[in-house]
C-alpha cells in the first residue's frame, strides 16, 4: 500500500488537512495482526483536519509491542509532536530498550523539540507465551 496512492484515492470521500496526511502516515500499515497466540485490530478514523492520535503495533519472536498516544492540538504542530513521539518510541523498541527506557526516549523528545507542549500515551509488552504483560 506504501508505493501507490490507488488505496488512498478510494478510501477517501473528502479531502483530508496536512495534518490529518501526516497522521495517517503513523499508523501501521496493516490494521490487525494474528498469530496462533492473538488477534489484534486497530482502526482510528481520524476526521478530515485533526492530527494527534495514533497507534502502533509490533510483533517480535517473543512479544507483541503496543502504543497508543494524543498529542495536544487538532492541528499541523498535533501531527508533528505525534511524529516525534511515534518515532522515538519505535527507535527505542528497535534497539531493545525496556518500556521505561522508550517513555524516558519519547519524553525526551518532547522537551528537545516539542517546546511547549505535551503528549499522553500508554505503552505494553506483552510476552508470546502468556508469563508477562
Amino acid at each position: 500500500r506504501r508505493f501507490t496512492d490507488l488505496y488512498h484515492w478510494g478510501n477517501r470521500t473528502t479531502p483530508v488537512s496536512l495534518a490529518a496526511e501526516i497522521q495517517r502516515q503513523l499508523l501501521p500499515s496493516a490494521a490487525s495482526c494474528d498469530a496462533a497466540e492473538f488477534a489484534l485490530a486497530g482502526a482510528l478514523v481520524p476526521a478530515a483536519d485533526i492530527a494527534g492520535d495514533t497507534y502502533d503495533y509490533s510483533l517480535d519472536n517473543s512479544d507483541l509491542h503496543l502504543s497508543v498516544t494524543d498529542a495536544m492540538g487538532h492541528d499541523v504542530n498535533a501531527s508533528l509532536i505525534a511524529t516525534l513521539v511515534v518515532n522515538a518510541s519505535r527507535g527505542a523498541r528497535r534497539a531493545g530498550e525496556e518500556l521505561a527506557e522508550q517513555a524516558r526516549q519519547m519524553h525526551q523528545a518532547l522537551l528537545d523539540h516539542g517546546k511547549s507542549t505535551f503528549a499522553t500515551g500508554q505503552l505494553l509488552r506483552i510476552a508470546l507465551d502468556g508469563s508477562r504483560a
